[in-house]
This record gives structure tokens, C-alpha cells and sequence, in this order.
């Protein structure tokens, strides 16, 4: 892994020794290990790598007999299967990198080499004298990619800083970026907060030849064909294989490896598979880290469903050694000034401690079992709107029993079957006239009443929920292609770079997610109970009644919201917010911002979202919108 860059200019006009010095010296932020750059009258190409694949060592950027010049920041999971389809026996591609195997699978499918490619990556092919630049993104976000491209000249990077940086270009803040941030800062952005800069969607690529751009979404699996099994067995054996592949495919490191862990079944799954693995190879995970605090007078021991005993019992069973959370109200206001525009707007500032935690344990690649709820642990939304019109009534019967722990409470019942069945059956027109999902259209963070009043339209279609439907398999696929679990990766990517660490994601793993979309509704749901398949997958792996019960870890984050909000409080008394920010009511915004909202209440975390929404546009204006905008 590490960085790419590219700039082309069709006039010839070339960067500075200080330009590329520049660039190079942001590239090694990413990847210190090994830097490599070709540049000539018109064009400079830069990537940077962060060793973690024995293959790693001998990345650099790969010229093609056919001229392309191929820049990749990637990490390869299928070099096996890859390969043989290219003709190539392993023993003879030992000294082949990510990037060549690239190269030679562009040389041999062109566009269509990215269905071939099982991994994380973001790479480039380009050629100065065809004119022509390719660009693409995984299938799920791992990497972030940006490009921009005004008049003759082209640039591009895995990285939006460098881009940014970039002295020869102004960039201008885009509004309707602010706006639909402070509208629904939780989805992922409809572009780049910069006029001109873009970011490229995951599974997308864009094909820029002789000026014409061509944008195509090329990971768009079926949810129509269906695997057919034996039995409930069958499907659980063949979900783990693929999960222990996926697994495996990313401890296939010689550096040390660390994993997310929780008391639920998607990280706890993820590091006791990844840690019997390693044990076989006479490695083990440098550490299990949680957000949870430790127990302690403050946080003590809650009872049977503290997910803290899970998690103290799973590192003591699978010799994993655990790092409790240490977030604090400090960590959090320092959160609000880091550079939203270029690291992404995740808001999950409990993973910083996180990522120190590994950095100091040495950790270069850490397991997360992030987007397991969209897939592989999937609750089964959509699948009494299955059942029932297929008259299977004992199967909807104990699907609600699971979720509403019985069916004696009549009110839940009959609220899950309109909301999880008839409900999604409803036609288009009527889905959006009850509206039942979705947000209300209201004034948020502190937006003026007149910007509001002139773009309400717009407010509201940022702010339409996600249209489910009857069919598991095509709710997961929306929640793919939502972006917000790419969205996270693409922050994690930028705030784990300095610590010379790299997130993996096997939940998200491609042939994982085409294998559960093709699975029959009642596989996917096994035993008729939210996250059956996964539950039946891992029952040798995760404690009993393994759940999300986080109650010391809510009590944690309250008190360090509390702690922000007073912190936040006394700055602004001291002036923080003196300057009027042109997109606030900067009344409204000072006297929520020194009226700390009471965090045991819903409406007062709402309140806190929305004051930490604006904390990071306010400080992002004040670092870049004053002089750009």
C-alpha cells in the first residue's frame, strides 16, 4: 500500500524540482519505505509504498511494452487465482509486486482488468501520447482516489492533500458541499468540498481519452442469480471458507498484526479466525482494541451482558492481549480542527486513540470488522416483506420472535410487520408519500434561514433515506452502494497514514459480499433469526450470546462528550467563534456552543451532533474558506 500522483499537461508545461520535491515528500507520509517517480516534458508520475506483503518490496511504477505507465496503491488478494488467468506459475512470480501483476493484467483485458482483481486498491493507467488516463477504485472504498482536471492539465492522487497543495491551482470551496454536509453530515458527500476536485465513488472507474470522460460503475453484482445448497450446513461451511480466506489473504504479512475488537460477532469473529491463523504460523495478534474503557472505579464491571467480559474472556481463551479505549474530551474538540476537507468526513474520533494504540504496539495492519452489518452479519431487513406474501407465516412468525424477544407484545409486533413487511412492498409513489424512513426536511446545524429557504429542494433530496425493498440480497446491495462504509475507510486512510499502519476489512471482501447477495433470502437467514448465516459460521468461534451491549462504553463516550462540550464552552467564552463564519447563524451557533446540552437525553446528543457538525465546518473555514472562498 502507500500513495499515487499524477499530473499531465497536453501544452507541456511541467512541474518544478520544488513541486516534485513537495509532492514526494506528502507521498512518504503514506509510504515511507520506498518512493519511485517518472516525469518528462508533459507528464510526472509519483507513487509511494508502504511495505506489508512479502511482494511489497519490490513495488515501483511499471511502464507496459505497449506504453502505459501503471501507478497503484493496492494490495492484492487473489494473486493465486490472478495468476493463472495470466498464464504465470507463483514459483516464477515471487519478484512480481502488486503493481506489475497490474500492469500485466491491464496489458491483457484493459478496462475490464478491474473484475479480475480481488483486493485493495486505487491505481492509474496512463499514456502521454494517446492522451488517455484511467482511474479506479475497489469495489467498496478501501482507497481513496481524487482527480481534477482544468483546461490542458490532468491531476490526480490517492491523496486529496496532495492535491490541495498543489501551488499551482486555487480551489475554491464548493457550497453545495457545505450545504449538504451540514444537512446530513452522517451520508458521504455528493463530491469533494473543492470546485473542481473530485473524488472517484468506490467500484467506479473514469476513463479520461484525448479530453472525453467516461464514468462507468464496474462492480454491480446480481442479486437475481441464487446459490443452491444441500443444506443450512452447507451454506455455513461455505460462508467460512470464503470468511477464513479473506482472513488469511490479509495476515500474508511479516509485520506485526492487530484487530477491532468488541463483543459482537462481526470483530470477535474477525479476531479469534485471524488469530488461530496466525498461531499456525507461530505469529499471534499484537493486540485486540476496543473503544470500551477499562474496568475501574469510574467504568466498573456492569453484569452478565458487559460486553467488556466477552471481550477480557475472548483475549484470554485466544491469547490476544486487550487495549481498552481511552477517548477522552480532549481527544474530541481536538478532533473538530482536523482537516475534514482532506481526511474525510468520518466523525468517529474513538478510533484515534485507537490507532496510537497499534502505532506504539507496532502494528503495520489492523483487522476491522467494519461493514459486517451490511453484509455478512445482515439483520435481515427486508425479509418478513419476503415471507409474507409467500404465505410463509411460521418462518415471519419466529423472525419476529427473534427480534422482539416474543410475540406477546402486540404493539411491536404489528409495528415490525408494517414497517419490515408491507411497508417495503409498498410501489415508489406510495414508499415516498408515507415517507416512513425518511428524515425530516428541517433546518440543521445551525444553517442561516435564507440559504436554507432558497435550497430546501435540494436539502431534502441529501436528506431522502435509503428505498428498501422485500429482498435481503437487494437491501445489502443499497447499503453497498450508499458509500458510507467507503466513506469511513477513506478516513481511517488518512488519519492511520502517519502511523505507518493499514486498516483490512475481510467482511468487505469481494467474493465474500458475491457470495452472500446470491444466497436464497432463508440462507442468508438462517434458523429464521437476524445474522443466522453468520451466527451458524462462527458457533465454534464467538462467546454465547455474543451482542453489541456496550452500556460502560455509552457511559464512557457521554462523560467525554460532556467533557468536549465544557471545553468547547470556555473557548468560546474566550473568543473561539468570534469570527462570523458565512455559513452559520453565528448566534444561534455561539449560544448552543456555550449552553452544553444535557447528554443523557436523546435530544441532547442530537444537539452535540450538530454542535460538532459545525466545530469542524467553523475551524475548516477558518483554515481554508477565509482565503479560498
Amino acid at each position: 500500500m502507500g500513495a499515487i500522483f499524477g499530473r499531465f499537461d497536453r501544452q507541456g508545461a511541467k512541474d518544478t524540482e520544488t513541486e516534485r520535491e513537495r509532492v514526494a515528500a506528502e507521498l512518504r507520509i503514506w509510504g515511507p519505505d520506498s518512493f519511485d517517480q517518472k516525469y518528462s516534458s508533459c507528464s510526472f508520475i509519483a507513487q509511494s509504498t508502504l511495505v506489508i506483503s512479502p511482494h511489497a518490496v519490490f513495488e515501483k511504477i511499471v511502464v507496459t511494452p505497449s506504453g502505459f505507465i501503471v501507478s497503484a496503491d493496492a494490495i492484492i488478494d487473489n494473486r493465486t487465482e490472478l495468476l493463472l488467468e495470466l498464464d504465470l506459475l507463483e514459483a516464477d512470480a515471487t519478484a512480481l509486486s502488486d503493481t506489475a501483476l497490474i500492469a500485466l493484467a491491464w496489458e491483457k483485458w484493459r478496462e475490464a482488468c478491474v473484475s479480475h482483481i480481488v483486493g485493495d486498491f486505487a491505481f492509474s493507467v496512463f499514456h502521454p501520447d494517446l492522451d488517455y488516463l484511467f482511474l479506479v477504485r475497489d469495489h467498496i472504498g478501501t482507497r481513496p482516489l481524487f482527480w481534477a482536471q482544468r483546461n490542458d492539465t490532468l491531476v490526480w492522487s490517492t491523496s486529496a492533500k496532495v492535491i490541495v497543495d498543489h501551488r499551482e491551482w486555487t480551489w475554491p470551496i464548493d457550497d453545495m458541499a457545505i450545504l449538504a454536509f451540514q444537512a446530513s453530515p452522517e451520508n458521504p458527500l455528493p463530491d469533494t468540498f473543492y470546485q473542481d476536485l473530485h473524488t472517484l465513488k468506490p467500484g467506479n472507474f473514469v476513463s479520461i481519452d484525448r479530453g472525453q470522460t467516461k464514468t462507468v460503475r464496474w462492480w454491480n453484482p446480481t442479486v437475481k442469480s441464487k446459490i443452491e445448497l444441500e443444506s443450512p450446513e452447507a451454506y455455513a461451511r461455505a460462508c467460512r471458507a470464503i470468511l477464513e480466506r479473506a482472513i488469511q489473504d490479509r495476515c500474508h504479512t511479516s509485520h506485526l498484526v492487530g484487530a477491532h475488537l468488541s463483543g459482537g460477532i462481526d470483530s470477535t469473529g474477525v479476531a479469534v479466525l485471524a488469530s488461530r491463523y496466525l498461531k499456525t504460523k507461530n505469529k499471534s495478534l499484537c493486540g485486540g482494541y476496543t473503544w470500551s474503557p477499562a474496568f475501574s472505579k469510574e467504568h466498573p464491571d456492569y453484569g452478565p451482558k458487559d460486553e467488556r467480559r466477552r471481550i477480557v474472556l475472548v483475549g484470554e481463551q485466544e491469547d490476544i492481549p486487550i487495549k481498552f479505549g481511552r477517548s477522552s474530551g480532549s481527544n474530541i474538540f481536538e478532533f473538530f480542527s482536523r482537516p475534514l476537507d482532506v481526511e474525510g468526513i468520518a466523525d468517529l474520533a474513538d478510533e484515534l486513540p485507537t490507532l496510537s494504540n497499534a502505532s506504539k504496539d507496532g502494528a503495520r495492519v489492523v483487522l476491522s470488522g467494519w461493514g459486517g452489518d451490511e453484509g455478512f452479519s445482515s439483520h435481515g431487513f427486508g425479509y418478513l416483506g419476503y415471507l409474507i406474501p409467500r404465505l410463509k407465516l411460521r418462518n415471519a412468525a419466529n423472525f419476529i420472535r427473534f427480534h422482539t424477544r416474543g410475540l406477546r407484545n402486540i404493539p411491536n409486533v404489528l409495528s415490525m410487520v408494517w414497517r419490515g413487511g408491507f411497508y417495503l412492498m409498498l410501489p415508489d409513489f406510495l414508499h415516498n408519500l408515507i415517507g416512513r424512513f425518511q428524515n425530516k426536511v428541517e433546518r440543521s446545524t445551525f444553517m442561516r434561514t435564507d440559504v436554507f429557504a432558497k435550497n430546501s429542494r435540494y436539502i431534502r433530496d441529501i436528506k431522502r433515506a435509503l428505498r428498501f425493498y422485500p429482498d435481503p440480497a437487494k437491501n445489502i446491495k443499497a447499503c453497498l452502494d450508499h458509500g458510507h462504509i467507503g466513506m469511513r475507510m477513506e478516513t481511517w486512510a488518512a488519519w492511520s497514514a502517519p502511523h505507518q499502519l493499514q486498516y483490512r476489512y475481510p467482511l468487505t471482501d469481494r467474493r465474500l459480499l458475491e457470495f452472500l447477495m446470491m444466497l436464497p433470502p432463508e440462507a442468508l437467514l438462517l434458523d429464521d433469526r437476524p445474522r443466522g448465516l453468520s451466527l451458524r459460521a462462527l458457533e465454534d468461534v464467538i462467546p454465547p450470546n455474543a451482542e453489541k451491549h456496550d452500556l460502560a462504553n455509552e457511559k464512557f463516550r457521554k462523560a467525554a462528550r460532556e467533557e468536549s462540550l465544557q471545553i468547547t464552552m470556555e473557548a468560546v467564552q474566550n473568543g473561539l467563534l468570534s469570527e462570523d463564519c458565512p455559513w452559520f447563524n453565528m448566534q444561534e451557533f455561539r449560544d448552543a456552543a456555550t449552553s452544553p446540552a444535557d447528554q443523557s437525553t436523546t435530544e441532547g446528543v442530537m444537539k452535540f451532533a450538530e454542535v460538532m457538525t459545525a466545530m469542524r465546518l467553523w475551524f475548516f473555514w477558518r483554515r481554508a474558506g477565509q482565503s479560498r472562498n
